[in-house]
């Protein structure tokens, strides 16, 4: 992938977030789950991170990135920290229509060129 393109895919709420879950093979109960992060590209289809988290550090968005997958995993589970309900996050009354691919617009988000 290109910078741009991962810019776009900020931008755009391309990046999700898919569960594995974590089984107690004994008792064959399912305990809790691993977020995994990946990018449901337009063009190119579901993305691993390997091919997109190196130039996400290297262009300093990374922090952008793990945000977003951070609050797309607590409205995941139906539940938001009270330090990000307190002036971290935007409003989101307008994307109640899309709760799993909500965005972070942090105060102190990193810009995006």
């Amino acid at each position: 992938p290109t910078r741009e393109e991962v810019l776009d895919a900020l931008r755009n709420d391309q990046i999700i977030v898919r569960y594995q879950p974590i089984v107690d093979l004994p008792n064959r109960q399912v305990v809790a789950a691993e977020a995994l992060v990946r990018w449901q590209h337009p063009e190119h289809g579901l993305i691993y991170p390997d091919s997109f988290i190196p130039l996400a550090e290297s262009m300093g968005v990374i922090e952008d990135l793990t945000w977003r997958v951070v609050e797309q995993v607590f409205f995941d589970v139906g539940f938001f920290p009270a330090a990000a309900r307190d002036g971290l996050c935007e409003d989101r009354a307008e994307e109640q229509h899309r709760p799993q691919r909500a965005a972070v617009r942090a105060e102190h988000e990193v810009e995006l060129p």
